[in-house]
């Protein structure tokens, strides 16, 4: 019998908790929230995030799945890692390509209010959650790098394909897409 993860999906105001590292609260963000129970977290760049963390605003920036729960002596709560870490930030795609009821819910929609987290997901929501951890752990994860020649190359790539960025115009910095993620680059 297959267990159902229980998702963790959030909004964030800011990047680096977590960073590279992986470590969820390394600067004591979104402190009890970290002690939920919850297997998989979907960081969501909020509508409005600090000022030079525009870039992250309503992308899905970080999947961790299998957390593993730390006490450290400066922190009041536990801080988490996981056994799969993604990290996007402002290279993500928009939570509104990839999972629209999610972003609906998430930022609000016809006069109802956003969530500021999430941990009872609708069976839509559930379904796009588990569809993000499924592209995280496959598509995502041979697309997405903190290396821009890496970067540069997909681009590249997907606009001889006539992709997105077609016509010889890939950009290096502009974010990845839902549909140029789930295309591929072969």
């Amino acid at each position: 019998m297959t267990v159902r993860p229980r998702f963790l999906v959030y909004l964030r105001t800011h990047r680096g908790d977590p960073g590279p590292e992986g470590i969820f609260g390394v600067h004591d963000c979104m402190k009890s929230v970290r002690e939920k129970d919850f297997d998989a977290v979907i960081g969501v760049g909020g509508k409005r995030p600090w000022k030079g963390d525009e870039g992250i605003a309503r992308r899905v920036t970080w999947v961790g799945y299998g957390p593993t729960r730390a006490r450290m002596e400066d922190k009041q709560h536990a801080v988490v890692s996981f056994d799969e870490f993604f990290l996007y930030d402002e290279r993500g795609p928009l939570l509104e390509e990839v999972a629209p009821a999610l972003a609906a819910r998430m930022f609000g929609q016809g006069g109802k209010r956003h969530a500021r987290i999430l941990l009872n997901l609708r069976p839509t929501e559930y379904a796009e959650a588990m569809e993000i951890l499924s592209l995280a752990r496959g598509a995502w994860r041979t697309k997405h790098s903190s290396e821009p020649e890496l970067i540069s190359a997909l681009r590249t790539n997907n606009a001889r394909k006539g992709g997105r960025y077609g016509e010889g115009n890939a950009r290096a910095d502009a974010p990845l897409t839902a549909e140029t993620l789930r295309r591929g680059c072969s």
